[in-house]
């Protein structure tokens, strides 16, 4: 982290990495901050923490200390209409990258009001864009379709679709009919005569079940494998409803873009009007 007094700036720059080989670097930055209220803060929060360590200071006292001493300093840090943001984002693996970066900025030249925060409507604005490749929107997407299947998966990994599948005395008490209608023959000699008759007209029971009976699931494995061709339709799917509802914008080289614009109250998304959750409705 840097910290420029001159221009009231701090830069944070960090880099990250994922087991799965993915790399990702960000630059983080406050702009317009009253350097003298930050030199002040931060001589708060160290004397703070040598009276922490001394234990001469509770940590509920030292966390209404800091939140006095904020609140003291917010007119302050308001006049300087700072800014937040997030000036570069990049995260990239085998199968694509997603770039972005978003700012939040206040207008000192409001009045600050802590008793009415609904003056923020109009002091805040703010704008976000991000970039992603298809690639890695499908791995998602693909991951959100099969977390789902898996949490719909019974016991023993079998889909539970109870209207495909049989309850298991409706099963063998159909499958047991034909036997049935078929003991008023005369048996066989050799079970008259007990040579094994049971045990071989048990087998024949138990293969006749078995023949009868439908499958009462497919293992996870074999399900996942049979479903890829529809999850990837049911992903393709949802993409598609994203463009046409302008939630995502296709942009050159099978990439998509995801703008918002914030300021005067009003919210767009890709250029669409939202509404939000305090306006008053449209009359």
């Amino acid at each position: 982290a840097r910290q420029h007094d001159d221009a009231e700036q701090v830069d944070q720059r960090h880099h990250h990495r994922r087991g799965d080989g993915g790399r990702g670097q960000s630059r983080f930055a406050l702009q317009g901050l009253n350097a003298a209220a930050v030199s002040e803060l931060q001589k708060t929060v160290r004397d703070l923490q040598l009276q922490q360590r001394a234990g001469t200071l509770s940590d509920e006292m030292i966390g209404m200390v800091m939140a006095g001493k904020l609140m003291e300093l917010l007119p302050r840090f308001w006049q300087g209409s700072p800014q937040v943001a997030l000036q570069e984002f990049r995260f990239a693996n085998a199968r694509g990258e997603v770039t972005g970066n978003f700012q939040v900025k206040v207008d000192g030249s409001k009045k600050l009001d802590p008793a009415h925060p609904e003056f923020l409507q109009t002091a805040l604005s703010g704008s976000a864009e991000f970039n992603l490749s298809k690639s890695l929107l499908v791995e998602a997407l693909t991951a959100q379709v099969r977390a789902g299947m898996a949490g719909d998966m019974g016991e023993g990994g079998a889909v539970p679709e109870r209207e495909e599948m049989p309850v298991m005395d409706e099963v063998v008490a159909d499958a047991a009919v034909p036997l049935v209608a078929e003991s008023d023959q005369e048996p066989p000699a050799d079970a008259m005569s007990g040579g094994g008759g049971d045990e071989a007209a048990e087998e024949a029971t138990g293969e006749a079940v078995a023949e009868e009976m439908p499958d009462q699931g497919m293992p996870q494995d074999q399900a996942e494998a049979m479903d890829d061709a529809q999850i990837a339709q049911m992903v393709e799917a949802q993409i598609q409803g994203l463009v046409a509802e302008k939630w995502l914008v296709p942009v050159e080289g099978e990439r998509y873009r995801i703008s918002a614009r914030y300021a005067g109250g009003k919210l767009s998304l890709n250029g669409r009007d939202m509404p939000l959750p305090w306006a008053a409705p449209a009359h």
